[in-house]
């Protein structure tokens, strides 16, 4: 089990900013958002690898894009734009905010979410509530939809008109739970269409660079 304690850190410290993040993350999401008198069965997402994902990789080379891409900047005057799987608890972008926050800028995100029961409809409301207070975070027109992310595949459908309205994104991040071609697909387009639809949009729209976590 890790100490937070042994991962104090202040704004003066001479520690590297890619460090302090991962300090700040686990002492402060791990301990907010883990109730073990309350939450009886955890899902993959809520394993201490993934976590080192959303700290190592997700976070680190988001960091180092906004830089790129001078979004602190004055001239810019724009959120960073994110379109992600977030589950429930929305933990990446939880993670990211505090990017967002130390970098001086904000983000805007589009996630896709399926809540299959009134419990967890009722839990990624009240995350998305937080996280919309969150400090780096642009509140609107950041949203989530109950949507499959294959939707996106269908012509006219809801799913495709907000990816639309969000276009270009600057981080990708697809996160999926199964494989993405082992099992028959559960709606009546598949990952890999729109996967294909979104590259295609990103390449026509997107003159910039910008990141893709396939996962």
């Amino acid at each position: 089990m890790m100490d937070s304690s042994s991962h104090q850190f202040t704004e003066t410290s001479n520690v590297p900013l890619d460090d302090d993040l991962v300090s700040s993350a686990y002492s402060e999401i791990s301990t907010k958002l883990v109730d073990i008198s309350e939450k009886k069965s955890f899902q993959p997402w809520h394993l201490p690898r993934k976590h080192y994902c959303r700290l190592r990789q997700w976070s680190l080379h988001t960091q180092k894009l906004q830089k790129d891409l001078k979004l602190s900047n004055p001239a810019q005057e724009r959120p960073l734009r994110y379109l992600t799987l977030p589950g429930d608890e929305l933990l990446d972008i939880r993670v990211l905010a505090k990017v967002m926050k130390t970098a001086g800028i904000t983000m805007q995100f589009l996630g896709f979410n399926t809540a299959s029961d009134k419990l967890r409809s009722a839990e990624s409301d009240l995350s998305f509530s937080e996280v919309r207070q969150l400090e780096g975070i642009y509140e609107k027109p950041s949203e989530i939809i109950q949507h499959r992310i294959e939707k996106i595949a269908e012509e006219n459908s809801i799913a495709r008109q907000k990816v639309i309205e969000h276009l270009p994104f600057d981080v990708i991040n697809l996160d999926f739970t199964g494989s993405i071609v082992g099992h028959p697909p559960l709606s009546s387009t598949s990952y890999l269409q729109a996967i294909r639809w979104l590259m295609e949009q990103q390449c026509n729209k997107n003159r910039r660079p910008w990141l893709l976590f396939l996962t």
